[in-house]
């Protein structure tokens, strides 16, 4: 019976040695981001981006003397620009598809039911049909339009629309994506974010497996106090947009990267034992200047 009971424990130790090997190893180099990318991303990352972006040797650079840097995008229009808030919620849209307009309608109409003073800002592209612009200003959201040469289904180019919020001066902002339904807690965690003007001054989430100072594109929040070390005409040039995931590059390395940790709350501390650094490259020196 002792036997047993030594042999189970041998096995059930080896597991979990196994287990913490294969999380450590996992949380570094994340060896499933082939089939994530596939099922979970629906593909829109064919070439990898994100982790040669972050890890792999002059990856950034050469990409953009291959390509040529990204045309710029213009904003266009404000439309119900009248409420005079300053507290938004800030979004992009660009396409047609309803799932997106079902997440954004549900967002309009929570943030007026639930955070009083606060606004949905929607930038939308200059391409969607009027319908959709004008339902969205209806429902009582600040639409700006834009036109962007570079933009298409599944890259991430439209995504640098809605950082153009984190550049109004006097402004508390909260960045989301727009399929992201907001629900109480999420509509909690902003109001609890804003309700001291000290430092912290941003919010940022992180996931593995990417590099130290990670900072997630689809949840950034900042108070009005601050200035992001970036402005419009920077954010219009940044010459690598295209790559799904070029904007979870661009939060990285001119938020994440820029900001002393305590001035970024998170809402949990990446291990550095296990974050990898990021390259450097001369693309992420521009936030430096």
């Amino acid at each position: 019976m002792s036997g047993h009971i030594h042999r189970c424990l041998a096995h059930f130790i080896y597991l979990l040695v196994i287990t913490c090997v294969y999380n450590a190893y996992a949380w570094r180099y994340d060896p499933m981001y082939s089939a994530r990318n596939r099922y979970v991303f629906g593909g829109r990352d064919p070439t990898g981006f994100r982790p040669q972006a972050f890890f792999k040797e002059g990856y950034v650079d050469n990409l953009v003397k291959q390509r040529g840097p990204d045309l710029p995008f213009t904003l266009l229009r404000t439309y119900n620009n009248t409420q005079q808030t300053n507290n938004i919620v800030a979004y992009s849209i660009y396409g047609t598809r309803q799932h997106y307009y079902d997440g954004l309608i549900h967002n309009i109409l929570a943030i007026r039911d639930y955070m009083p003073g606060w606004t949905a800002r929607i930038y939308m592209h200059d391409q969607v049909p009027v319908v959709y612009r004008d339902q969205l200003v209806d429902l009582g959201a600040t639409v700006v339009t834009v036109r962007d040469p570079i933009v298409r289904a599944g890259n991430s180019a439209g995504m640098f629309w809605r950082f153009d919020a984190l550049t109004m001066p006097g402004t508390n902002v909260a960045i989301y994506d727009a399929e992201n339904r907001m629900d109480h807690t999420q509509m909690q965690e902003i109001l609890d974010f804003f309700k001291s003007p000290e430092a912290p001054y941003m919010y940022a989430d992180r996931t593995w497996p990417w590099p130290r100072q990670h900072v997630r594109a689809g949840q950034v929040m900042r108070k009005k106090a601050f200035n992001v070390p970036f402005d419009t005409a920077f954010l219009q040039n940044w010459p690598l947009r295209g790559p799904f995931g070029a904007d979870e590059y661009f939060t990285t390395v001119c938020i994440g990267e820029q900001l002393h940790r305590d001035l970024l709350q998170v809402p949990y501390s990446m291990d550095t034992h296990f974050a990898r650094t990021r390259v450097p490259s001369n693309l992420a020196e521009r936030c430096h200047h």
